[in-house]
C-alpha cells in the first residue's frame, strides 16, 4: 500500500542560528543532550554515576572542570535499591542528598512514561539525570537490537533533554569481547550510540588493574575527545571507595580488555562456591543451590 504524499518541510540554512553548546562537565557531558557510561559488570557504573550526583549535587568541581555547577539530580535506578544501596553510597560520597531525588516507579520510555518523566522534570528542574540501565526503562515491547524499535526511544529522551537542558547519562552493559573497536561493543542496536552525543567507556586500569579504572573518552560530537581519566574503586573501603585521578595515556582497546592481575575469577569463585554448598558429597536440589 502506497504512502500518502505530503509536503516536505524545507529549511534555508540561512535563517538557522547556530547553537551555542553548553557543557555539564566539558568535554564529558554536555548540557541538553544525552551520554552513555558503558562498562562491563562489576566495573563500578554505578559508582561512577553516584560519584557524578554527588559533586553536582554540591556543587564541587570534577577533575579539571574550570566553572562547577550545583543543582538538582534525578536518578532513575532499576537495579539497585534506595535504602540500601544509593542512599549509603550517596551519603559515603558526601552528597547533599536534599538535592538529589529519585524515581522509584518502574516507568518505561513510552509516550505516556516519557511525558509523566518530562512533568516530574520540570517540577524539579534538574541539571543531571541519570538513568541506570537503559534497557530497563525501554519497556517489553522495545527490541534492544532493533534500530527502528529503539530509535522512537532515544528521539524522545532526546526531547526531554533538549527541551528541559538537562543532562542525561544512561547506562548500559558492554558485549562479551571480540569486535575490533570499543564503540561497537555496548549492548543493543548501534543507533543507540549513535543517538548520544557522547560515550564514556570504562575498563580496568592497565597500570593498577585491582583498584585502578579508567573512564574512556571514545565519542563525541560536540568537542574533542577528552584525555582517559583515571579513577580508583575499593568498596571495601569505607571512607573512600571511590577517588578520581589524573589524565593517563592509555589505549581504550587496551582498557576495556584488560582484567584484574589478581585475586578469583568468577568461575573460579563459582567453583569455591559449589565445593562449599556440596562439601558433604550430597545431592542438592538445584533450588536450593540457586537460593544460595
Amino acid at each position: 500500500e502506497e504512502e500518502s504524499s505530503h509536503t516536505l518541510t524545507l529549511i534555508n540554512l540561512d535563517d538557522v542560528e547556530p547553537e551555542v553548546v553548553e557543557w555539564l562537565w566539558y568535554p564529558y557531558i554536555p548540557r541538553g543532550k544525552l551520554t552513555m557510561i558503558e562498562g562491563d559488570p562489576g566495573l563500578g557504573k554505578s559508582w561512577l554515576t553516584m560519584a557524578l550526583a554527588s559533586y553536582i549535587s554540591r556543587g564541587k568541581p570534577l577533575p579539571y572542570q574550570i566553572d562547577p555547577e550545583e543543582g538538582p539530580v534525578l536518578i532513575m535506578s532499576a537495579e539497585d535499591g534506595l535504602a540500601d544501596t544509593i542512599k549509603p553510597r550517596l551519603i559515603t560520597l558526601k552528597a547533599n542528598t536534599k538535592n538529589i531525588l529519585a524515581i522509584p516507579e518502574a516507568v518505561s520510555f513510552t509516550e505516556n512514561g516519557c511525558k509523566a518523566i518530562d512533568e516530574a522534570i520540570k517540577k524539579i528542574k534538574p541539571i543531571l539525570i541519570i538513568i541506570d540501565p537503559l534497557v530497563a526503562y525501554l519497556g517489553g515491547k522495545v527490541d534492544l537490537h532493533k534500530a527502528n524499535e529503539t530509535r522512537e526511544v532515544m528521539a524522545r529522551l532526546t526531547r526531554i533533554a533538549e527541551e528541559n537542558r538537562v543532562s542525561v547519562v544512561l547506562v548500559r552493559h558492554l558485549t562479551k569481547g571480540g569486535k575490533e573497536k570499543a564503540i561497537y561493543r555496548g549492548l543493543g542496536s548501534i543507533d543507540l550510540t549513535a543517538a548520544v552525543r557522547s560515550v564514556l567507556a570504562i575498563g580496568r586500569n592497565p597500570q593498577d588493574p585491582n583498584d585502578g579504572r579508567v573512564i574512556c573518552h571514545i565519542k563525541s560530537n560536540l568537542a574533542p575527545l577528552g584525555k582517559p581519566l583515571a579513577y580508583t574503586l575499593d568498596s571495601s573501603d569505607k571512607k573512600h571507595p571511590f577517588e578520581f585521578g589524573e589524565e593517563i595515556d592509555v589505549d581504550v582497546n587496551e582498557v576495556l580488555g584488560q582484567q584484574a592481575s589478581s585475586g578469583k575469577g568468577s568461575t573460579e569463585k563459582a567453583m569455591e562456591f559449589l565445593q562449599t554448598v556440596l562439601k558433604d558429597d550430597e545431592a542438592l536440589p538445584s533450588i536450593e543451590i540457586k537460593r544460595e
